[in-house]
């Protein structure tokens, strides 16, 4: 719904407080069609809360001056940037006939851009025009910046950039983008873009390299050009992948220590003999293990990682600190109050008691079962 109809609706409800607004919201009486967060949905017509729901409307009573007039004194305070407009709020030196929010009183009365009420001269990307994207990124190619720092302290220059080249240049061609690599010429692609070679053939590289440790390997990736789609790091990147990684077997030779793996107890045993210890925290359980508190062959300094698919939720749930409902249970409990969002799930934790055995963060605690917020809350 368009913001003042929505707006003249919440009015009429006669809401009175922020909370009463929460508590409405999570009453299922919200049309679908009125966000519950329109400060977020509303943003460019947004004035407060009070505004909203009526009980301090819009400017009423307030005598600003025609927006020509306020801009000629705005203009002479030097200011170059919103934060710098923000920074002279705060010092509480703004005449009263001028408006702390000076867009959303003047945008139907004058309003031309942040840079025209400023006296900057500076204009939102979104009202110029710039290059084509391809005659834009072969003239950046041929300024040599290297990395994505340098282009931000080259763009925020000011005289150098011409106007027609954007300062955000992923935003303005965002259906044209392919990296930073591309657009500065340096052919750098981001690791997440990059199909990595599989285990054996990147070790089928590595054993031709001739090294003996890892500490070899990495001196070697630092002074000489490897294939992109090996990994210079592999070590997490294929533990992830296989579940382990051998330094020795990677780089092909068998002079490597071995290491006697530890017999580590069972999830549920570990959490057994820990109940009793009463630990408060993960730094807590760690100094144990440093101190010997604890024996280190059978609680793993990284649980998280050990029990990761045998039974880990979190911290707090291995040291018993804190015991939650089956994930399935919680379902059943926002059901029952017809939760609808995440932001609702949230909101119901601001305003209302809930149990203990009920946690905020549901898809931190339940990661394994965690499928998205529709799969939570039952929704298509």
């Amino acid at each position: 719904m368009p913001f003042t109809e929505a707006r003249d609706f919440v009015r009429s409800l006669n809401i009175k407080s922020k909370k009463e607004w929460l508590e409405y919201c999570l009453s299922g009486e919200r049309p679908s069609n009125i966000p519950s967060n329109p400060e977020k949905n509303y943003k460019n017509q947004w004035l407060s809360i009070s505004d909203w729901i009526g009980t301090n409307p819009g400017f009423q009573g307030f005598n600003f001056l025609p927006y020509n007039e306020a801009k000629k004194y705005v203009n002479s305070l030097g200011l170059k940037s919103q934060s710098q407009w923000a920074i002279f709020l705060k010092k509480k030196l703004k005449p009263d006939n001028i408006p702390s929010a000076p867009r959303n009183y003047y945008l139907s009365k004058g309003w031309v851009s942040w840079g025209d009420w400023l006296g900057s001269g500076r204009q939102a990307d979104l009202y110029k025009k710039f290059r084509p994207f391809e005659e834009a990124r072969e003239y950046i190619h041929s300024l040599g910046i290297k990395t994505q720092k340098e282009w931000n302290s080259y763009a925020k220059s000011g005289g150098d950039k011409p106007n027609d080249i954007p300062y955000k240049p992923l935003r303005t061609y965002k259906n044209e983008w392919i990296s930073w690599g591309d657009w500065l010429g340096t052919g750098i692609i981001s690791s997440a873009k990059i199909d990595y070679v599989s285990y054996e053939k990147a070790r089928e590289f590595a054993t031709s390299l001739g090294l003996k440790s890892y500490h070899e390997w990495r001196s070697f990736v630092k002074l000489n050009e490897i294939p992109k789609n090996i990994r210079k790091y592999p070590y997490r990147y294929y533990k992830n992948k296989m579940g382990y990684f051998d330094i020795s077997d990677f780089l092909g030779y068998s002079e490597a220590k071995t290491k006697k793996p530890r017999d580590y107890l069972s999830f549920s045993k570990a959490k057994e003999k820990l109940k009793p210890l009463k630990l408060k925290s993960g730094r807590e359980y760690r100094i144990k293990l440093k101190n010997k508190s604890l024996d280190k062959n059978q609680f793993p300094y990284h649980p998280d990682r050990i029990y990761k698919n045998n039974g880990w939720t979190s911290m707090g749930d291995f040291l018993s600190k804190r015991r939650y409902k089956d994930f399935e249970s919680i379902k059943t409990y926002a059901k029952k109050l017809k939760i609808k969002s995440g932001d609702q799930w949230r909101e119901h934790f601001l305003i209302h008691k809930v149990p203990e055995d009920i946690p905020k963060t549901v898809r931190k605690v339940f990661k394994q079962e965690w499928k998205g917020w529709a799969n939570f809350l039952g929704k298509e």
